[in-house]
């Protein structure tokens, strides 16, 4: 019996001790939760459109209009968890808000097959898409790896040491909502639609022991790929700057 109690309090003060240092981890944890706003910018990228008919178009140089303050307005959310062991090292989920729209007046060069028959040609887009376009979200969720560099004094009011430059690397889905109407086909709807990697850099200014803001450049390429309602597909590849500034509020222990 005694064995048996000592076997027994043994195991209730190691279980009672991984409970505690549990405990410990998560209020020892540094999280950051941001929303942000701003701009985004697409460069002109080819598109290449397959339809059942026999239609296998490419259309060249494509410019994109973001609308970025127009609503529904760029947007972004943020939650960054800080290595305990590595506070200079966080992991981030990140869900981005941005917009792409063809200007459909726009003349550009078009070579393929259409309907079976070999075009070479300058045309406006009109002339093939009633709608070209991402307008409720050319959506992206990445998983990030950031990095910051440390900060001599954060109990110092002097300005320098509440800035806190950072970079970061990471990579994703584009989730767009597929705006595409041709001729035979009208697609309105949210697809996974491709991978994305980005990078960023950018600052913290830290307001109070809970509340930071941040300005952030991050560049985001996709390889985006749409299934059209009606057999076919649309695919572009799309380098994306974006300018951003938000709000952080800070969770949990902050050094």
């Amino acid at each position: 019996m005694p064995a048996r109690r000592h076997c027994r309090n043994s195991v209730t003060g190691l279980l009672s001790g991984l409970l505690l240092f549990g405990l410990s981890s998560v209020a020892n944890a540094e999280f950051d939760g941001g929303l942000y706003f701003g701009k985004s910018s697409s460069q002109a990228s080819d598109v290449h459109l397959s339809l059942p008919n026999n239609t296998n178009l490419t259309f060249s140089n494509v410019s994109w209009d973001d609308k970025s303050f127009e609503n529904p307005v760029y947007w972004g959310l943020r939650l960054t968890y800080w290595l305990p062991q590595a506070q200079h090292w966080g992991i981030a989920l990140d869900f981005t808000h941005a917009k792409i729209h063809a200007d459909l007046n726009a003349t550009v060069q078009v070579r393929g097959i259409r309907g079976g028959s070999a075009v070479n040609t300058q045309e406006p887009l009109r002339n093939t898409f009633a709608e070209l376009a991402m307008s409720h979200g050319y959506n992206q969720l990445t998983l990030n790896a950031f990095y910051r560099w440390p900060i001599q004094s954060r109990q110092s009011r002097d300005g320098l040491s509440d800035l806190t430059p950072y970079v970061g690397v990471g990579a994703g889905i584009a989730y767009p909502h597929v705006e595409v109407t041709t001729a035979g086909s009208v697609t309105d709807e949210y697809q996974i639609a491709g991978m994305v990697v980005n990078g960023m850099a950018g600052i913290n200014y830290e307001l109070s022991k809970s509340l930071a803001m941040f300005g952030e450049y991050k560049l985001s390429y996709a390889d985006m790929h749409a299934e059209l309602v009606g057999g076919g597909s649309l695919d572009t590849k799309l380098w994306t700057s974006h300018f951003n500034l938000g709000v952080i509020y800070h969770f949990g222990h902050k050094n």
